[in-house]
């Protein structure tokens, strides 16, 4: 708009700028064509009675008569004046003189152009004069007369121009004025509405960010318990294991007594066995020293030695099986042994494992204690979380500025209820404080009142008070039914977690798509 007003302007202006030019153009043509028609009536009277010399440079010192042009007096058209009278004829001398002049002038102008003087008498050179003079006078005054006509028509038709583009400009300026004025009023609310979907972007961002961290800070707690209970399975495992072997343990240690019982038992025997042989060999070796002794004494003693060769092969064969009985007991004591080293490398290794086992399950139970503290620290880091996120959002709406009023004639804005986590109706929360702080308290039971068949609880006894004092403020619309399924068949409960408030009226609905319904066309519903 502004700049079609510019354009507007601008086209006036030139088409007043152009009407100066042709009108002084046009006033220049006319002057200069006056002056050309007044030297050709000029030139063809002269011609007619025959070239004459210089009689263009000599009419003004010849000529004595004056003549006036009117004056513009105004925008107007000019007064009509009275056509001058004629200028009353010479006398007989200026007359006289004057011939002589134009006759001395001719014959100059012939003379210095080599020509022959034409035939002319004073009184046909003085009744020349005159004639020129009159038509040169009366063509001047008739296009001076016209010249000023057209002029001060001009001049009128300029001034009503100028008036015109006056009164054109003034009320140009006063459009642009309404216009910049409409544009500066249409700026400031673009920036304003700018402005505020800024700060309710900022909002949603933030809230969204909220949810986020809420969201990861119980995904977080929740990985957090699953690898403590994850902990908790393996040091159960680990402790039953460590049962295991210390059982296992004790019953290889049983056996280990056994057979070192049975050992003891066989060394016994083993000892028994050594000392027979060595009381047989001590034996023979008696029995060889008396045999010796004997034939040395008697050569006759072949009875004895016979009877000692028995002796001594009965020794012989004891000693043998004794022999072999000791080689018996020697191979089993070194199987007994063997087995004994082996029971002793067991009992080693149960016992490196049953320190192992002790060592770790030591080390899970305090790994477990730490785990256990961790998941304590970041469920309450998620608490703690959760409560400044919740007190962030209702700070950021105590202070999010006062969205500007609706025409009466618009439908008025609704705004999200936020909550903490699945709610169903109010959920137990105090309507007081939902209302008049927008917050979600927990009402307590010694506050409980009962109005119009709904039992409602409060927070305190200023909530009871406030409540009693308007009941109709704090209470749901339609009792907490969901107004949107009120017109079917079946109409369902509403909950806080889809609600909206509008006209300070809180509305709780069933599902987000009612939610939806109602925010598009609230007062279909809310009638």
């Amino acid at each position: 708009m502004r700049r079609r007003v510019i354009s507007c302007n601008d086209e006036l202006v030139d088409r007043e700028t152009g009407f100066m030019k042709a009108f002084t153009t046009r006033t220049r043509m006319l002057l200069g064509l006056a002056g050309i028609v007044a030297l050709a009536s000029l030139l063809t009277a002269i011609r007619a009675e025959g070239p004459l010399p210089s009689l263009a440079e000599r009419l003004k010192t010849l000529s004595n008569r004056k003549w006036e042009l009117p004056s513009l007096r105004g925008p107007g058209a000019p007064k009509k004046q009275e056509s001058a009278p004629a200028p009353a004829p010479a006398s007989a001398p200026a007359r006289s003189a004057r011939s002589s002049i134009v006759m001395e002038e001719l014959r100059r102008f012939y003379h210095h152009n080599g020509l022959a003087m034409p035939d002319m008498t004073p009184v046909k050179v003085d009744q020349l004069t005159d004639d020129i003079s009159a038509n040169t006078v009366a063509g001047f005054k008739r296009v001076a007369d016209d010249a000023t006509r057209k002029a001060a028509d001009a001049v009128a038709a300029l001034n009503a121009a100028e008036l015109a583009r006056a009164n054109s400009v003034s009320r140009i300026q006063s459009a642009q004025d309404r216009v910049d004025a409409a544009i500066k009023t249409r700026f400031a609310a673009d920036v304003e509405i700018l402005e505020q979907q800024k700060q309710f972007d900022n909002a949603r961002a933030k809230g969204a960010a909220v949810t986020e961290a809420k969201i990861v800070a119980q995904r977080k707690n929740a990985e957090q318990q699953q690898k403590l209970r994850d902990i908790k399975t393996w040091a159960e495992a680990t402790a039953k294991a460590t049962i295991a072997a210390e059982q296992k343990l004790a019953e290889q240690k049983k056996k280990l007594a056994e057979q070192k019982k049975k050992l003891a038992e066989q060394k016994k025997k083993l000892d028994e066995a050594t000392d027979t042989v060595d009381a047989a060999n001590e034996v023979k070796a008696a029995a060889e020293l008396e045999v010796v002794e004997q034939r040395r004494n008697s050569a006759d003693a072949k009875t004895w030695v016979d009877a000692v060769a028995l002796a001594e092969l009965a020794s012989e064969k004891e000693l043998a099986e004794q022999k072999k009985e000791l080689n018996a007991a020697r191979a089993k004591g070194i199987a007994v042994n063997q087995e004994i080293r082996d029971a002793d490398r067991m009992i080693v290794a149960a016992r490196k494992a049953a320190a192992a086992a002790t060592t770790k399950s030591a080390d899970m139970k305090v790994i477990a204690q730490h785990a256990a503290k961790i998941a304590t620290e970041l469920t309450g880091r998620a608490a703690v979380a959760e409560k400044q996120a919740i007190a962030a959002a209702e700070a950021r709406d105590r202070s999010a500025p006062a969205l500007p009023a609706a025409p009466a004639a618009r439908v008025q804005p609704v705004r999200h209820v936020e909550t903490r986590g699945i709610l169903v109706g109010l959920k137990g929360f105090c309507p007081v404080a939902l209302c008049d702080q927008r917050k979600l308290i927990k009402a307590r039971p010694e506050f409980e009142i009962t109005h119009r068949g709904f039992v409602v609880l409060l927070s305190s006894p200023a909530a009871r008070t406030a409540f009693l004092a308007s009941p109709g403020k704090y209470l749901p619309a339609a009792g907490g039914q969901d107004v949107v399924s009120l017109g079917s068949q079946r109409p369902q409960p509403g909950s806080l977690d889809h609600a909206t408030w509008h006209r300070g009226q809180l509305y709780l609905f069933a599902s987000p798509e009612n939610l939806a319904t109602f925010t598009k066309q609230p007062d279909r519903y809310s009638r």
